[in-house]
């Protein structure tokens, strides 16, 4: 059996945003893809587990994120991830900073349910192959505002941002399963990478 695919969601603190995505994913992904999460300014709060409004949310779909412990994300979690889904531009760029090798695997969650999505129709013949051919059709398929791909932090403010944020999250997670799910095969055999368990 191949090694799981590795997937990467990434916020600011990995106590909100970034943890829904990942336990989201989780939730409807099988063993096939390994999930992580981490923050890029998460130093002050390692540790800490996910805020109790973003808690409670994902609690009322069924989800149970209490094992969920804050990460700071650095350069070998980096890369790791086969696919790095950020909630805003900034982070991605971020990203790229620390690994600019990641130019070509990285996105924010939106973008990349939008571009996956675009690229159905150019038959991928593997989920890296549509991970590749999103990455490059960025240049054809762009938002009429970038900030559409993003989604706003709710972190310090009221629940009912947390509740757009958490499913604004929901639903382009949801078109991401959707479109992972279309691959039988992970990866072409010239990128099988082994698995050393995930340091995610």
């Amino acid at each position: 059996m191949p090694s799981p695919l590795r997937i990467l969601a990434v916020c600011r603190g990995n106590v909100s945003r970034s943890p829904a995505a990942e336990y989201l994913l989780r939730a409807s992904l099988d063993q096939r893809f390994a999930l992580a999460s981490a923050g890029i300014g998460a130093r002050q709060v390692v540790g800490s587990g996910t805020d109790r409004w973003t808690a409670a949310l994902l609690g009322k779909r069924g989800i149970d994120v209490s094992p969920h412990q804050a990460r700071q994300l650095n350069g070998a979690i980096i890369g790791q991830a086969e696919l790095i889904l950020t909630m805003e531009q900034s982070q991605r760029s971020w990203v790229l900073a620390e690994n600019p090798a990641a130019v070509k695997r990285t996105f924010t969650l939106v973008e990349f349910a939008r571009l996956a999505v675009a690229v159905r129709g150019q038959n991928p013949q593997s989920v890296s192959d549509m991970i590749r051919r999103a990455a490059d059709s960025r240049a054809v398929y762009r938002p009429v505002d970038e900030a559409n791909d993003e989604i706003p932090d709710p972190h310090g403010r009221l629940i009912d941002d947390y509740r757009t944020a958490v499913s604004a999250i929901d639903q382009a997670v949801s078109v991401v399963v959707g479109e992972l799910s279309r691959y039988p095969q992970l990866r072409s055999p010239v990128q099988a990478k082994p698995f050393a368990g995930f340091a995610f």
